[in-house]
This record gives C-alpha cells, structure tokens and sequence, in this order.
C-alpha cells in the first residue's frame, strides 16, 4: 500500500506561485483582516507528513501488525482528513466538506452504523479503535458503550448470543453496553487495506485543488 504525493506537490507548487504572483491574494482576505493562506500552508505540510509516514510503514504486512501500527494508521488517516477538509474549506469559502467519494469504501458496517457514510464511519472507527474507546455514543444515539481492545480474528470463537461479523476483516472490536448482561452488544470489524484506500480517497483531493486554484487565479467570474 502507498500513496502518492505527485498530486500534493503540483498543488503545492501552484499554491506558492499564485501567492507569488499575487492572483489569489484576494480570495485569501478574510472580513476581519485576516489572511488564510496559513491555513492551507499547514493542512499541506501536515498532509506531506502523513503521507511520509504511513509509506514508510509497510501495512501491507497486515499480519504482522501490532495494536499500536493500526492505532497510528487510523490516527495519521484522520489528521490527512482534518488537514484536507481545512484546505477545502479555504478554496471554496465554505464551512461544509464535500462527499468524499461516489464509491463506498467501508463495505462492512455493522446494522447500527450502516447509514453513516465513509467521512462518518471512519470517524466512528477513530473513536473505537482509539480516540475515546472507553466512552463512546451510538449514532443518533445517546446510548452509551464501551470498547475492548483491538482483537484478531478468532474463528475457534463462536458468538452464537451476538449476530455475527460479516465478511472478512483483520482487526474488531466489541462494542459492550452498560447493561448487567451486556445485551445488543455490537462487533466492529476494519479492514486495514479500507482504511488505506480511505487514505487514497483524500490524497486524490489534490487534483480538485488544484483545479479549484486554477478557477480562483483565472476564471474569477465562475466563482
């Protein structure tokens, strides 16, 4: 698994010399004074580092992987989204992000989680595998749960009480309730090589920014 950065650094590259040449300048002015070329100076360097990371792992070794590889994937996966968002919402002066992708990546969603889209779903992977697992809310929900550790999967071990996980994945999750029992506990399955392409999908956001870099410098009437 790998990302390439030949997208980021032509955006970069075009960023810089628009700034140089001045044609962006005035879409960077904000109403107070401010100027928020900052803020996309960082998501690049912070993206740049990110990716830097994850390809010096090899995460296509997924059985070799330990608890705190999959921890930091997930972490350095969620700051390439926050780093992307921030850029985006530069460009095209707005507070909302768009849809990521038309495809699905995380195919394998339990039913409590199936109508989350990937942007919500992998931050409910963040949350579980890592971020607040001790003190987590369903979605739409303000039921409370609790998650175990991130554990292989065990087929020796049966879950006839649970429904089962579908499909096939390398790392889950119990999800457990706060009652006596544990009833409607929840298992959360993840797919190293999803998470990656999640990662791919936000990578591929450079080109659009570009693009987008392109219409602001020269087209200001299609704004």
């Amino acid at each position: 698994m790998y990302l390439d950065t030949k997208d980021l650094e032509l955006f970069a590259k075009k960023f810089s010399d628009r700034l140089l040449d001045g044609r962006i300048c005035y879409y960077l002015k904000k109403d107070d004074n401010g100027y928020k070329a900052n803020a996309v100076h960082a998501g690049i360097i912070w993206s740049r580092e990110v990716i830097v990371e994850l390809n010096r792992r090899d995460y296509d070794k997924v059985a070799e992987l330990q608890t705190s590889d999959l921890l930091l994937l997930i972490f350095y996966v969620d700051i390439l989204l926050e780093a992307t968002d921030q850029i985006y919402r530069v460009l095209y002066n707005t507070k909302k992000t768009e849809n990521l992708s038309e495809k699905e990546i995380f195919v394998n969603k339990p039913a409590l989680y199936s109508k989350l889209d990937d942007r919500g779903y992998f931050k409910e992977l963040r949350a579980i595998f890592g971020a607040h697992p001790v003190n987590l809310k369903e979605p739409d929900s303000k039921k409370t749960r609790f998650a175990d550790i991130p554990m292989r999967p065990n087929h020796i071990i049966r879950f006839e009480k649970y429904p089962p996980i579908k499909g096939e994945y390398d790392f889950y999750e119990r999800l457990w309730t706060s009652t006596r029992h544990d009833d409607d506990t929840v298992f959360m399955p993840l797919r190293v090589s999803e998470v990656f392409e999640f990662a791919n999908v936000l990578v591929e956001r450079f080109a659009k920014f570009t693009e987008r870099l392109r219409i602001i410098a020269y087209h200001r009437d299609k704004l």
